[in-house]
C-alpha cells in the first residue's frame, strides 16, 4: 500500500506496506525525472529483510569455511557480470534501517542502519552498522562503475565466535564448541576490480585481520 503525489517533473512517495520479495517495506520517496539523471532520494525501514528471499542459490554462511579451504575456491565464485550498469541508471540518496537482515537461516544481522549516495555512477556507502556475534561491526564501502573497482573497509568490536554460529556455542552435531572465551575482532582494509564476480574475487588486494583472545574450545568428533 502507497501513495504517490506528483505531476509530470517529480513525485512524492508515501509508502506504508509494500512487500518485495516477501520483505515488508515502509517509509517515504522523493522522485524528480526531469533531470539528467532521474534523482530519488529515499528513507526505508523494515523490520526484517531476508537476502536469501531473492536467490534459492546463495552460499550459506555456514558453508563458507568448507569452501575457502578448498583448492578451488573461486570456482565456486559465479562468474556472471557484476550490473554495475544499474549504477548510471540514476542519482540517488537512500536511508535505510532494519531491525534484521537475514544472510541465512543462522546468520542475522541486527540493527541495521545503513546510508549511502549515489552519484554519476558511483556508490558511496558512508555508513552501513549492524549487529553480529553479540558485537557490532561498522562498515563503509564504495563502488566505481567506471572503473570497475570496489572498495570495502570493516571493523567489528564484542564480537563473540559462538554467536555467529549457533552450533559452535553447542556443540550439535558433533561439531567444534567453544567453552569460555571466544572474543573476536575483525578488521578490514580490502579493494579489488573486475568486470564479474570471479574476477573481484581473484584480484582482491589489501588486508583482513581476524584476532581470537584466549579461548577454551572442545574439539569436535
Amino acid at each position: 500500500e502507497m501513495r504517490i503525489d506528483g505531476d509530470v517533473y517529480s513525485a512524492d512517495i508515501n509508502i506504508q506496506n509494500l512487500s518485495v520479495a516477501a520483505n515488508v517495506i515502509a517509509g517515504t520517496m522523493v522522485v524528480d525525472w526531469c533531470k539528467e539523471r532521474p534523482q530519488i532520494k529515499a528513507d526505508l525501514n523494515t523490520a526484517r529483510f531476508d537476502i536469501g528471499s531473492f536467490s534459492q542459490n546463495a552460499v550459506a554462511a555456514w558453508q563458507m569455511p568448507a569452501l575457502i579451504s578448498e583448492a578451488q575456491a573461486l570456482e565456486m565464485v559465479p562468474n556472471d557480470k557484476v550490473p554495475y550498469e544499474y549504477l548510471n541508471m540514476a542519482d540517488a540518496v537512500l536511508n535505510l534501517k532494519a531491525g534484521e537482515g537475514v544472510l541465512a537461516d543462522d546468520f542475522v544481522l541486527t540493527n541495521v542502519s545503513a546510508a549511502a549516495q549515489l552519484q554519476k555512477g558511483v556508490l558511496d556507502v558512508k555508513e552501513f552498522d549492524f549487529g553480529l556475534g553479540a558485537g557490532k561491526i561498522a562498515a563503509t564501502a564504495t563502488v566505481n562503475a567506471a572503473q570497475q573497482t570496489v572498495k570495502l573497509d570493516l571493523q567489528s568490536s564484542g564480537m563473540r565466535l559462538q554467536d555467529l554460529h549457533r552450533p559452535l556455542a553447542t556443540g550439535a552435531n558433533g561439531s567444534m564448541q567453544i567453552l569460555s572465551g571466544g572474543s573476536l575482532d575483525i578488521m578490514a582494509d580490502l579493494q579489488s576490480q573486475g568486470a564479474t564476480y570471479r574476477q573481484l574475487s581473484q584480484n582482491m588486494d589489501g588486508q583482513f585481520i581476524a584476532v581470537v583472545n584466549k579461548s577454551e574450545i572442545k574439539t569436535g568428533r
